[in-house]
């Protein structure tokens, strides 16, 4: 029951920290997963992968979100080895150079873009700042589109005809860029943390994984991290650290769990009452979320994905790892500044074939990839050891709504050209006809606006954060994070690949000091 090293949660940045102590020390390794193990069977084919996915989440939703009309919003995080990288859409997107200086800028010194440069090169193969090339990296492929819809190359052609430049693949570096996505994948097949990272390490004698098993907190001794306690059928347990534990359990569980252990804002800790052992407010601040508006059409075309194609598909996919099978629906794209002055493009549109939704009807996402509203993450103080609470405070910030409504004004203009006339997009389903312009549009976009699924930043590093730029949390010692919940900044694009960078070099950060 005791190890040299606890990681909490062997998701997307667990699998990576994991498989790097391994490799660079020599500690014994505890990897604790709330979810059950990967299920390749199920999760491998890219296109019925990300539907049988949904039973393999957290299932968290926001509280009632006032802007938007008192809904809540859901986010199907990853709860299986492999996190949301087993169940996400698979896009590569590798972030902007700009994303990574602004972290920098933030109080991060060592978290530039060309400071990560070498760990983007070491995983992927090449980095945001250079011209992109079809390699594979030593742990993940970045893969061509082994299919492409109708729907796709008709946008593409009509953003060429709207004045976008193409490029292949999308970088989105610059504005009115547009082209296919690069997906995580090998061979036609998903490829994720739990591929490249875990398995070739699984059976290593160092390293023990357990599944289905949630850490309920910390176990801290004079603010020094010494193990975790877990609830596991249904009775609880724990187990000791010698050199510390890293808490990878994502933007909504890594909050949680240093709130349950006495790390967070006093007040709240307080009325779930939790002994307060570190002072900590920005613990579950800095919350942020891609937001956008689904822009819906009508179409004259069956979907490629509908289910009449579902049996040759497989079949073809089985032989030839490649069709519909091998798509992950989310071929294309563009990005776009929505206003002049905009040093990165804050606009991104995703192109989706409805493989599930209505007949004939296909979908452009219209999403704000440079949010100012920020949210939180808190404990449920009737129950904090359940599901905590999530404010995403969508749209909060009025440029975010200002962003929005030039997003989707940009995309319909992409949609009146010749080619997607003529594929032929038909009514307008979504925001629709009424939701033109000025109040109507405002109105329509508090009504559909919901998640991008790319949270991230309520354990930030940054100036009077949770975190230092070493990862280490505040007023602790031998306690690291090392998720998406560290992010300062959202990057303006899809965001795993940022996530597995990240946990690279967090792994380097921790070898070095642990002691």
């Amino acid at each position: 029951m005791e190890f040299d090293f606890i990681i909490v949660g062997a998701g997307t940045a667990g699998c990576v920290v994991a498989r790097r102590l391994i490799e660079k020390t020599d500690a014994r390794v505890l990897l604790v997963e709330a979810g059950p193990g990967y299920p390749a069977p199920l999760l491998d084919p890219p296109l019925p992968g990300m539907k049988f996915g949904r039973g393999y989440s957290w299932g968290q939703k926001s509280i009632p979100q006032p802007r938007l009309g008192g809904r809540t919003i859901e986010w199907p995080m990853g709860k299986v080895v492999g996190g949301t990288s087993s169940v996400n859409a698979m896009m590569g997107y590798l972030g902007n150079p700009a994303n990574f200086d602004e972290w920098e800028a933030s109080g991060n010194p060592g978290w530039s873009s060309h400071d990560l440069a070498p760990y983007f090169h070491r995983v992927f193969g090449t980095h945001p700042g250079e011209s992109f090339q079809w390699q594979d990296g030593e742990i993940l492929s970045l893969s061509e589109q082994r299919f492409r819809s109708p729907f796709s190359e008709a946008f593409l052609e009509a953003c060429i005809q709207d004045g976008m430049r193409k490029e292949t693949p999308l970088v989105g570096r610059e504005d009115r860029r547009c082209g296919y996505f690069p997906v995580l994948q090998r061979n036609g097949a998903r490829f994720e943390s739990a591929s490249g990272y875990l398995a070739p390490v699984k059976s290593h004698p160092r390293l023990s994984l357990e599944t289905c098993m949630q850490v309920r907190r910390v176990l801290l001794e004079k603010n020094r991290a010494v193990g975790i306690e877990v609830e596991h059928a249904r009775r609880s347990e724990s187990y000791r650290a010698t050199r510390g534990v890293v808490v990878c359990a994502g933007v909504f569980q890594t909050p949680r769990i240093l709130q349950c252990s006495g790390i967070g804002p006093a007040k709240i800790l307080q009325a779930a009452g939790i002994l307060t052992v570190v002072d900590l407010p920005s613990v579950g601040e800095n919350f942020q979320d891609h937001v956008r508006v689904g822009l819906l059409h009508r179409s004259g075309r069956v979907s490629p994905g509908s289910k009449r194609y579902w049996i040759p598909g497989m079949l073809r996919y089985l032989v030839r790892r490649d069709g519909v099978m091998s798509s992950n629906c989310c071929e294309s794209g563009a990005f776009f500044c929505s206003r002049p002055g905009l040093r990165v493009p804050d606009i991104e549109l995703i192109t989706h074939f409805q493989t599930f939704g209505p007949k004939g009807e296909v979908d452009i996402e219209v999403c704000l990839v440079s949010p100012k509203s920020r949210g939180r993450v808190f404990i449920d103080p009737l129950n904090p050891f359940g599901m905590p609470l999530v404010d995403a405070n969508f749209l909060a910030d009025e440029d975010d709504v200002a962003a929005l409504e030039a997003g989707i004004q940009h995309a319909r203009s992409i949609c009146a050209r010749p080619t997607l006339r003529d594929f032929p997009l038909l009514k307008e389903t979504s925001p629709g006809a009424t939701a033109r312009d000025g109040k109507a549009l405002r109105k329509a976009i508090f009504q559909h606006a919901t998640t991008a699924y790319h949270p991230c930043g309520s354990c930030a590093m940054r100036a009077s954060g949770a975190l230092g730029s070493d990862l280490r949390v505040l007023g602790t010692d031998s306690l690291w994070v090392a998720d998406a919940s560290a992010m300062p900044f959202a990057p303006t694009g899809n965001i795993v690949c940022s996530v597995i960078v990240l946990a690279e070099k967090a792994s380097d950060l921790i070898a070095r000091s642990a002691p």
